[in-house]
């Protein structure tokens, strides 16, 4: 009987340090995937710390949206550009793509254009007719006539 409470005794603590390694790596993951570097994780061993800590990262604006906030603006900002005919891509699946993205962050008036370039320079009737259905149900929503 002796024996297996001494066994338990040496289990605990093992235990013990392996969960709380778990946990560092699981927090450590959480701040990676948020933008901040993952050795921030060791201010949870500190109990004040892994309070403040959440607190900061509930109210702090995250790397990675800033991040998103970026890549929102570069897409809005190829999607407002007025491509000529001359130069539009030998890819109509890469307008497509831009227009899709425009229509995802809320530029309904870019994404009409794109999907009106589209129209007027693709070769496959049923693609133009899409790209013009979709121009319609763009101008619906945007409520352009």
């Amino acid at each position: 009987m002796n024996d297996i409470h001494v066994f338990l005794g040496l289990l605990y603590p093992i235990f013990a340090c392996l969960l709380g390694a778990f946990l560092l790596f699981c927090i450590a993951e959480v701040l990676r995937k948020a933008g901040y570097p993952m050795w921030w994780a060791f201010g949870a061993l500190v109990p004040p710390l892994i309070v403040v800590g959440l607190i900061a990262l509930a109210f702090m604006e995250w790397p990675i949206e800033r991040e998103r906030e970026r890549a929102h603006k570069r897409i809005a900002d190829l999607v407002a550009q007025e491509t000529p005919p001359a130069e539009l891509p030998d890819n109509v699946l890469q307008l497509r793509s831009l227009a899709i993205r425009a229509e995802q962050i809320g530029n309904w008036s870019g994404a009409i254009n794109l999907y009106e370039q589209i129209a007027e320079h693709v070769d496959d009737a049923t693609a133009a007719r899409a790209a013009r259905e979709k121009i319609e149900s763009l101008r619906k929503r945007a409520g352009v006539a």
